[in-house]
Formats: C-alpha cells, sequence, structure tokens
C-alpha cells in the first residue's frame, strides 16, 4: 500500500475557521509546518493565524500535487466527502479527513488509517504526526442498505415507513370523510395533539367537529358532556403516548401499526391517533407491521439493482431531494428535511380546506403544479394521492427521477404547462414573484426570510420556516382572493 508522511509535504489546511486555528496549533506543536490555508471565502479573509489564505481554485493551479497534503479543518464531518472529492479532482491525493464510510461504520483498512490520522490531529496531542497514511484516489460513495427494517416474525415484518406512503385505512363508504389518504392529511388529529403539546395557534374545533360527524353516522347523541369526555379520553391518550415517547420510546417501535400494502402506499388498520401523534412530534417516519411478501414487494429489489447500478455509474453522493424507500432514508440529502416539511404542511393545509369546503377529502380532483425542480419528491407525494400533475413548458422528466418512480411504483404523468389553471402550485420565488402558474388559486412558495414578494389579486399567509442548502428559508401561501 502507498503512503505518505505529513512530515515529507507542504500542507494545506483547508478551512479557515476555529477550528483550522486548533489543527494548526496542533501541526505546530508536532513540528510540522503550514505552508498555507484553503478556504472557499479566501479571498475575502487573506490572511489567517499570520499566514496566507488561499482558495480551492487557486490551489488547483499548483504543480506538484504529489508534495502537498491537505488536512482537513471543517468541523462539519458530513461534508468531507464532497470536499476530498472536489479536490481528488483538482489532483491532491495526500488528504487527512474522515470518510463518510466511518461515520456508516462500513469503512475499509485505508479508510480507516486516514481516519485515525485525522482524529489524531485534531483530538490526540500525544502522536506526533508522522505516521504513514495511505492517499486517497476515490472516494467511495455511501453503502446502501435497508435502515428501516425493525424486526420479522411469523411472516409479518416491522419496519419504519416515511410519511408519504403511510396512509388512512382504506375504507371505501362513500361518505368517509378521510379514507385513504396520506396521514398528514389527518389535520384534525394532528392539530388536536399540537394543541395538547402546547401550541396556541393549534385547535381543538376541528377534531371536534370530525367526532361529531362520527357521532352523527353512528345515531350517537351529542351533548356537551360527551364533548367534554371526548377531549378528556384524548388527553389521557397523548399523556399516556407521551410518556412512552420520554421514558419508553421503543414502546412505538415493539407495538408497531398493522397496515396493507396498496399499490406503492401502507393503509393502515388501525392506530390513526397514534400516528398523528408521531406527525405532530415532528417524526418523519413511523414503524409500521406488515406481510413479509408486501414488503419484498414494496422493496422492489430489481429496480433497486437498477438504480444502485445507475447511482454508482453516476457517482451521486448526495441527493437533491429525499426518496421514500428504505434503502434511501439513509442517503445523505442537505434538504431532506426541507421537503418533508413542506410535503406536511401542504397536505394539512389542503385537508383542512377540502374539509372545510366539501366535508371530505378527495385529491383525486386536485391539479397541482410544480413550479422547482424538487427531484420528484413533491410530484410523488401528490401523484400518489391521485392529484393531476403540472409542470414548467420546458420540464423533461430527468433519468432518476423516471428511475425512482418506477422504483416506489408512482405513475405520473407532468403537463408542462405552467400556466395551466391549478388547484395548488408550489414555487420559489426570489427577488421578484414570477410568472409561474399565475392563474393558481393558492401558491406555496419558499422565500427568504422578511421576504417583501407581493402577488396582485393573492392573500399572503406566513404558514412555516426550514432550511435550504444551509440557509434559512420561509414558507408562504399566496390564496386567491
Amino acid at each position: 500500500m502507498n503512503t505518505f508522511n505529513l512530515s515529507e509535504k507542504k500542507i494545506i489546511i483547508y478551512g479557515a475557521g476555529t477550528q483550522g486555528s486548533k489543527v494548526h496549533k496542533r501541526l505546530l506543536d508536532k513540528g510540522l509546518e503550514v505552508l498555507c490555508f484553503c478556504d472557499k471565502r479566501g479571498r475575502e479573509i487573506e490572511e489567517f493565524e499570520g499566514i496566507s489564505v488561499t482558495t480551492p481554485e487557486d490551489i488547483a493551479d499548483f504543480s506538484g500535487k504529489d508534495d502537498y497534503a491537505v488536512v482537513f479543518s471543517v468541523k462539519n464531518v458530513y461534508d468531507h466527502d464532497a470536499i476530498a472529492r472536489m479536490l481528488i479532482k483538482s489532483g491532491f491525493n495526500n488528504q487527512v479527513f474522515l470518510p463518510g464510510r466511518i461515520i456508516t461504520g462500513n469503512a475499509n483498512d485505508e479508510e480507516k488509517a486516514i481516519a485515525d490520522m485525522y482524529n489524531s490531529l485534531v483530538d490526540s496531542e500525544e502522536d506526533d504526526g508522522k505516521r504513514e497514511v495511505p492517499p486517497v484516489f476515490k472516494v467511495r460513495l455511501p453503502k446502501m442498505h435497508d435502515v428501516c427494517f425493525i424486526g420479522e416474525a411469523e411472516g409479518m415484518v416491522s419496519a419504519r415507513f416515511y410519511l408519504p406512503v403511510v396512509y388512512t385505512d382504506n375504507d371505501v363508504v362513500e361518505e368517509r370523510k378521510m379514507a385513504d389518504n396520506n396521514i398528514c392529511t389527518i389535520y384534525p388529529h394532528i392539530q388536536l395533539f399540537r394543541r395538547f403539546a402546547g401550541d396556541p395557534e393549534a385547535s381543538v374545533d376541528d377534531y371536534m367537529d370530525f367526532c361529531i360527524y362520527a357521532a352523527n353516522r353512528r345515531n350517537v347523541k351529542v351533548t356537551d358532556a360527551w364533548k367534554a369526555n371526548v377531549i378528556s379520553n384524548r388527553l389521557e391518550i397523548y399523556n399516556n403516548m407521551q410518556r412512552s415517547l420520554n421514558f419508553r420510546p421503543d414502546y412505538f417501535l415493539e407495538h408497531s401499526v398493522p397496515a396493507i400494502y396498496n399499490e406503492n402506499r401502507f393503509n393502515i388498520c388501525s392506530g390513526k391517533h397514534r400516528a398523528a401523534f408521531m406527525v405532530a412530534k415532528g417524526y418523519s417516519c413511523i414503524a409500521l407491521r406488515v406481510k413479509k411478501e408486501d414488503y419484498d414487494t414494496y422493496l422492489n429489489e430489481p429496480v433497486l439493482a437498477e438504480i444502485m447500478d445507475y447511482k454508482e455509474k453516476n457517482e451521486i453522493a448526495n441527493l437533491a431531494s429525499p426518496i421514500e424507500h428504505p434503502y434511501f432514508l439513509d442517503y445523505p440529502c442537505i434538504n431532506s428535511e426541507f421537503y418533508i416539511e413542506l410535503y406536511k404542511l401542504a397536505a394539512m393545509i389542503m385537508s383542512k380546506d377540502q374539509l372545510t369546503n366539501t366535508g371530505h377529502m378527495d385529491m383525486e380532483n386536485q391539479s397541482i403544479g410544480v413550479g422547482f425542480d424538487d427531484g420528484g419528491f413533491i410530484k410523488r407525494g401528490f401523484a400518489r394521492m391521485g392529484s393531476s400533475i403540472f409542470g414548467l413548458s420546458d420540464f423533461v422528466m430527468p433519468d432518476f427521477e423516471k428511475k425512482t418512480a418506477q422504483l416506489l411504483r408512482v405513475s405520473y404523468d407532468v403537463t408542462p404547462d405552467e400556466n395551466a389553471p391549478v388547484d395548488y402550485a408550489f414555487c420559489n420565488f426570489r427577488k421578484n414573484a414570477d410568472k409561474r402558474f399565475s392563474n393558481a388559486k393558492n401558491i406555496f412558495s419558499f422565500e427568504r426570510p422578511g421576504s417583501d414578494i407581493a402577488l396582485p389579486g393573492y392573500e399572503k399567509s406566513r404558514i412555516g420556516a426550514s432550511t435550504k442548502n444551509g440557509k434559512m428559508i420561509e414558507f408562504y401561501l399566496y390564496r386567491r382572493g
């Protein structure tokens, strides 16, 4: 195995910040000299710790790159793999960093040796820093495996399922309000538990209306005492679940909700309040118990193998948006929380609109416009509900999005028409509101905090916040007046 030694190389520290200062001191204490720092903001910083700061673009022009070694001082170790790949492309193979495979627990000997050297520089004052380290010629992609599987017994599998594939029971009785709809659409139940948790903007009124509706179907007499008893009972359920979450969180895994596979989703057979509780608490996954053969069908291993091969060939190290499949849920995706939060907010608002206006949920009659590159996540989420999907006039579905839709068995044709009169549109408004889906009845937008964007003819309200690409953004809803 070829190796290099820091004592024989010109050392560049990648990252001119607090961690860089710490690494610089450690190197000096070990008798190792540093040539310079490298940072994306190099031209802005210019000098740090008494030595110059250059940029990744500048060091790419260095000659004799084998004479150099780059020591990482980027505190967010989840960024190390991407930086290492960038440096390899620039010709730097002598690197000291924390490989991602160390974090996921499936590193090889070379990766372990590099990590040991990195840890000695960051955490150890005793190591002399002059050990032999293997160069890196390729950063391996994160290993994919089923991170959702919990256990199997008597032909049943318990596993965690991402919210977009968890649906209410598939009761097709016509008068049912919420049959076969995504769990995020049971707005009354979610709001009830948020109210119990102390959210002043949440209300129990919608849940009480839902209970009264169910009582009337069963000829139950509704009185004030009956209403008080309903709230008291649900509060007791909430408190019991909260205690379990605090002191025995495995309860929700050990007592996973029974569910039935249904084409591209799972309909829960019971446990609606438990599922709503998990959504209200901000969880993105719910433990379900399903038939082993249904779980195998859901994994869709033949298509999964094709996607894994495609990922390797195209070196896809980070997902643009999350993929609701057990092999992808822990794959690097910087914007996973952004997408699931947008999906949850939109689903709850749509469900409240429909329950208020029609008395029941019917997403099959809704048209959804997607005016930004969502990697297919928003499109799949609402196509799974049966909605029609519209996109921009120049939309062409990327190959990876096609393969992902095939993997998840979600079929959707995107009608390329941003002027369509859609019911709900999703847009990314920046400095100015553009003309995408200007005929939409409602528009979900994500903008920078304090946005002063206004759409003529629409009323604007803030509905939430998240981060995208590491930057704070706010969600807004525009409703046509």
